[in-house]
């Protein structure tokens, strides 16, 4: 922590977890509404994950896929009008596990990830969280599950490395 009382992390930073020694997973959440990502961004802390973005656009999602490391990914599929294809089938080459989060529903997918899991919007968290446990990346009980407590301790702000546009 610094002086003023903020968190200071690097990009290979993590915050472990008493009960489980490895470091959380890290997704990388592609989402343009500000509000929807700040609500993705509080589920995925109360899982025990930590958020890499969120990428606002194509070009900032595929920017993250060069440069960060991460476990995953959740994609929308519309971008202000700027579809994500692109970003899927750069995953897709780096073989990094995602699904997409819309409001569209599994039509709103291009055809050639049409077999990829489909979040439709308003999701809940526990419905976050069998999408993780589905593409294997959660295997404990979240931190608001009631066989967990106490594994994950802490404000969701201090979880997060995320860079915020208005801060």
């Amino acid at each position: 922590m610094n002086r003023q009382g903020a968190w200071n992390f690097t990009a290979d930073d993590t915050l472990g977890c008493p009960m489980h020694p490895h470091p959380p997973t890290r997704i990388l959440v592609v989402e343009d509404e500000t509000m929807i990502a700040m609500l993705i961004e509080d589920m995925l802390c109360n899982l025990g994950c930590v958020t890499v973005g969120p990428a606002y656009n194509v070009a900032k999602a595929l920017e993250l896929i060069q440069s960060e490391r991460f476990d995953a990914a959740i994609l929308d599929v519309n971008l202000a009008g700027e579809r994500t294809p692109p970003v899927a089938q750069a995953l897709y080459i780096k073989g990094i596990p995602f699904f997409f989060a819309t409001g569209y529903g599994p039509a709103g997918v291009a055809a050639q990830f049409s077999k990829h899991l489909v979040l439709t919007k308003p999701f809940q968290q526990s419905e976050l969280e069998r999408a993780l446990k589905s593409l294997a990346l959660l295997s404990y009980p979240a931190a608001g599950s009631a066989g967990a407590a106490g594994a994950f301790l802490g404000r969701c702000e201090e979880a997060s490395p995320i860079s915020r546009p208005w801060m």
